[in-house]
């Protein structure tokens, strides 16, 4: 029984150490220009993965335990393993088939590193938020990274000097560390999704929060710090002047309120009602009055978004082309440019340089083909599914599947017009947000009580 409690302990520990770790991650990667070049994504993987060797090495000498239970995940993990696998197969035939039938091998690897960091930093958030009072705290490291993002962002603005590149592209509009404005949107957008969550929260779910009186004025005092931090985050993201990222961005303090309302339990009284509806008009209205402030740009903007849509839409046509012309193996990993570049076709202009599909899902195809190219979508689907479940029925941390459902939702809709999730920044706050949504088991916390 002494080593049990030994074991428990160190893992304990060591999972305070991996929130640490995750959480510099987290602040790290935006601040590298969005960590949108190999040398950072070699970089990354190299420290998440040795971090993940070192955990899988402790948890197979019975230092600490593996917390992470995958016996629900099987056709995840199948679906995971054919996609890696997938990888390594164009990885080798790009290496002994003529140059032009593939790209090149050193950026199909390049790429496939970068899966495989991913893939490490889901594992490590797993294993951090399995518990659930871990978890809300995890959640709150989380957001606070966004929150400091987003103050750099506007010192920096001020100050370009603090920026780790030029700015010599979007100078009036706010991008931040990124180099994008619309992927900063995106980041942004990620982080009010996840403090919406944190606003909406039930204390009363909280074994730790049961006391009256001065503690109800602390929590509702907490709760006004976060709903101003997510109007900075709105602010932020109107002022990038991104029209799709005000939008996600939208949506995403929207969707855990209608999460929140739908899936929230019914014996709750109409008086709770009649207080959330209350304090939803005075959200608006402080929306309102952010949108008046700082939407110049964006709106601006909109009178641009039907020759937009036109441009677009012939671009979208002719990457489906080139999509059409190798529909099983792709142009292999990372080959956009390179590919299109060989099937551009006009009305699509000629004199600008398309390093990116402005589409994910058309832009998988183009690199993977149908079948690979649709997994990742597919697996985001179903994890999709989950997360509404467990918002619907996890009674202490449901708010944080709701702040994961919401972050899909953007990514997935985000995704139809820009490259956000190609985004190496991007990537990493949204798989920790899944995982916030994933992991917590309430089955435990229920059982201790």
């Amino acid at each position: 029984m002494a080593g049990f409690s030994t074991v428990d302990a160190r893992t304990r520990q060591f999972n305070r150490f991996l929130a640490a770790v995750i959480l510099l991650v987290l602040l790290a990667s935006p601040m590298m220009i969005g960590s949108n070049r190999p040398v950072f994504w070699m970089l990354n993987t190299a420290v998440l993965s040795a971090v993940t060797a070192v955990f899988l090495l402790l948890v197979n000498f019975g230092v600490v335990k593996m917390r992470v239970s995958f016996s629900r995940w099987r056709l995840f993990g199948t679906l995971a393993a054919i996609y890696l696998l997938g990888l390594v197969a164009q990885l080798v035939l790009a290496s002994v088939t003529a140059p032009e039938r593939f790209h090149s091998p050193g950026d199909i690897l390049t790429g496939l590193l970068r899966v495989v960091s991913y893939g490490c930093l889901l594992l490590l958030s797993l294993q951090v938020t399995t518990n659930v009072g871990r978890a809300r705290k995890f959640a709150w490291g989380v957001f606070g990274v966004t929150i400091l993002i987003a103050i750099y962002a506007l010192v920096s603005r001020q100050v370009p000097e603090l920026l780790f590149y030029e700015k010599d592209v979007y100078v009036d509009a706010l991008s931040g560390p990124f180099i994008n404005r619309n992927s900063f949107a995106t980041y942004l957008a990620f982080g009010s999704a996840l403090g919406t969550a944190l606003v909406l929260r039930n204390d009363r779910e909280d074994t730790m929060s049961q006391r009256r009186g001065r503690m109800d004025v602390e929590m509702v005092i907490g709760r006004l710090v976060v709903f101003v931090a997510v109007l900075l985050l709105f602010a932020c993201i109107l002022a990038s002047g991104s029209r799709m990222g005000a939008f996600v961005g939208l949506l995403g303090i929207l969707v855990p309120v209608v999460l929140r309302v739908t899936q929230s339990d019914r014996s709750s009284g109409s008086r709770q009602a009649l207080v959330g509806l209350a304090l939803a008009v005075v959200a608006l209205l402080a929306f309102a009055l952010v949108s008046a402030a700082y939407g110049g740009l964006v709106f601006d903007r909109l009178g641009s978004t039907g020759m937009s849509a036109d441009v677009r839409w012939n671009l979208y046509e002719n990457v489906f082309a080139v999509a059409l012309q190798r529909p099983f193996l792709g142009y292999g990993f990372d080959s956009f440019e390179l590919a299109f570049r060989m099937g551009h076709e006009l009305p699509v202009s000629p004199d600008l340089r398309w390093q990116n599909a402005h589409n994910t899902y058309l832009e998988l195809w183009v690199e993977l083909g149908f079948i690979l190219g649709s997994i990742p979508p597919f697996l985001t689907g179903l994890v999709l599914f989950r997360l509404l479940r467990r918002g619907a029925e996890n009674q202490y941390s449901g708010y944080l599947a709701q702040a994961a459902v919401s972050a899909i939702i953007i990514a997935a809709i985000h995704s139809l017009v820009d490259f956000s999730l190609e985004i190496e920044a991007n990537v990493f706050l949204f798989l920790v947000i899944i995982a916030l949504g994933l992991a917590p088991n309430d089955s435990k916390v229920k059982a201790s009580k």
